[in-house]
């Protein structure tokens, strides 16, 4: 709230105060662990910088962090592109991906279609101004 209120940084300001925040618990956690768990002192204590070591985990951490940007790219798109359709199109998408969450452990053979028209039929009883776009 800081920095939306008191900066005026809008969404940019609470990307900011996420990523302090998270930042700053992983530092305590780091502490807390050290503190708490001998285990951890006497790792830190022979830990030595290997350079062949850190080249081998940059090979492996960059690209995967450039494909996650990606990935998290594409979903920022879809949301935001899905939030031009309104409050109706948002929730039966959020109640799809919830659908799909649940029933993606299930076996795959089962027919689910049941379950589902009941949990459509729950989405128009919900909201008054759902419409159906499917047929």
């Amino acid at each position: 709230m800081v920095f939306v209120l008191a900066f005026h940084t809008g969404v940019g300001g609470t990307a900011i105060a996420s990523l302090l925040a998270q930042g700053i618990a992983g530092i305590l956690c780091f502490f807390y662990a050290v503190k708490k768990y001998s285990y951890f002192e006497i790792a830190l204590k022979q830990a030595k910088f290997e350079r062949t070591v850190a080249k081998q985990i940059l090979k492996i951490c960059i690209p995967m962090g450039f494909q996650y940007s990606f990935i998290y790219l594409s979903s920022c798109i879809l949301q935001w592109v899905i939030n031009g359709f309104g409050t109706s199109v948002i929730g039966a998408f959020t109640a799809n991906n919830q659908n799909v969450k649940i029933l993606k452990y299930e076996n795959p053979d089962d027919d689910h279609t049941d379950e589902l028209e009941k949990l459509r039929q729950q989405c128009f009883i919900t909201d008054t101004k759902a419409r159906k776009i499917w047929t």
